[in-house]
């Protein structure tokens, strides 16, 4: 059945030469969930320079962002449904070999992966190909320290032989640059951080604001309190839960909203009820205009347990909200503690209640906190795309190591 399905995919009648004035890159990706990877990955392929490169993007057929992969414009988007982030053996060689004839017939000469799935299957496909540029950013490593320890190493060995491949990885932060030298994934040389960039938000409309907040029926003047995550076991949801609880006691007038949707959202709704707080918090499943969402907030938490740089606090920042998180991974290096939030440590359900509660209490250090993590995400060009674009374009140019 794959060699059927690989010799079907090469020969097919749809077959056209790639223009040769340009050269071909494929972007390739795991899952278009409503996630920072896969924002960073769209924003990419679409500013790439048009008269440089032929863009080829592909991707599974999972996702919430797979209408917006398919408006790019001068993008071949080409959707793989055996492309799927589990494990699962029988699709993973299909999605394997039909990256290695998508490959050959498109005469691709770069390949550039994101996510763990996407960064094995397409890397090594690319090889198997004599693809001569293969790049790979790291949003978070495939490994962390709350798996099974045997778990762990098998990933950590099939992130260093893959980087043997790979001409450069790309990293978001100093911490996972860090994280994979520590585990001897590549050189230092092969390393390259370019932190991920997002266009700067629009001003909120006030009267459609007034409107949201009427239609979620947040109480007038209650201090809204939102976090905005894919609800799987990264995140860690379920110590929302326990955070809201113990700042509502504090602070009754506050109201909660959960943004986002995963395998624990049953789970975090039965939190809510225990911890009694579930009809002052909203579960709005995945929200597109993410900037709507927090123009309604008053302070953005995260309470994921490992990350690369999450995009969501880069997205706060620059709509002027403070952010209270987990100090994990890259996290530190954005979230300045008392100047444009506060970085607790994991697991510190009272403390990152406690930091919560003051600045529900204290709107003018709220302002002052938000005021000046816009100024950071300016200062550190992260509402500069095109800057980021044109950083990566030119680690495509560099020389094989």
């Amino acid at each position: 059945m794959v060699a059927y399905e690989f010799r079907a995919f090469l020969y097919a009648d749809s077959y056209s030469m790639p223009d040769q004035t340009k050269i071909p890159i494929a972007h390739v990706i795991t899952t278009l969930e409503l996630g920072g990877a896969q924002k960073h990955a769209l924003s990419l392929i679409g500013r790439l320079d048009p008269e440089k490169y032929e863009r080829h993007f592909i991707c599974g057929a999972e996702g919430q962002l797979r209408a917006e992969a398919e408006r790019l414009q001068g993008v071949r988007v080409t959707v793989v449904p055996f492309l799927k982030r589990r494990i699962a053996p029988c699709s993973d060689l299909r999605a394997f070999f039909f990256l290695v004839g998508y490959f050959i017939k498109y005469r691709i000469r770069l390949v550039h992966t994101h996510s763990s799935k996407a960064g094995l299957l397409g890397r090594w496909a690319a090889w198997c190909c004599g693809v001569p540029g293969i790049f790979h950013t790291v949003h978070g490593w495939s490994f962390h320290a709350y798996m099974p320890a045997l778990y762990r190493q098998g990933c950590i060995i099939l992130e260093k032989i893959s980087a043997r491949i790979t001409r450069r990885l790309i990293v978001v932060s100093r911490s996972d640059e860090q994280k994979g030298l520590a585990a001897r994934i590549g050189s230092a040389v092969c390393y390259r951080r370019v932190r991920c960039a997002i266009d700067p938000p629009a001003p909120p409309d006030a009267e459609l604001l007034l409107r949201e907040k009427a239609a979620l029926q947040i109480p007038a003047g209650a201090a809204v309190i939102t976090m905005i995550a894919c609800l799987k076991p990264q995140k860690n949801p379920l110590d929302f839960a326990r955070v809201a609880a113990r700042v509502r006691r504090e602070c009754p007038e506050t109201f909660f909203l959960s943004v986002g949707d995963g395998i624990l959202k049953d789970s975090l709704a039965a939190a809510l009820r225990r911890e009694g707080v579930a009809s002052v918090c909203k579960l709005l499943g995945w929200q597109t205009d993410i900037s709507a969402v927090l123009a309604l907030t008053d302070v953005v938490v995260l309470t994921s347990l490992w990350e690369g740089l999450p995009l969501v606090l880069v997205e706060a920042m620059a709509c002027a909200k403070p952010v209270v998180a987990y100090a994990v991974d890259g996290i530190p290096e954005i979230v300045q503690n008392a100047l444009n939030g506060y970085a607790v440590e994991p697991r510190a359900v009272d403390e990152m209640a406690e930091r919560i509660v003051r600045l529900v209490r204290n709107p003018s250090e709220r302002r002052a906190m938000g005021s000046a993590g816009r100024e950071f995400v300016e200062r550190e060009c992260f509402l500069q795309p095109r800057t980021m674009t044109r950083a990566i374009e030119s680690i495509y140019a560099l020389p094989r190591r």
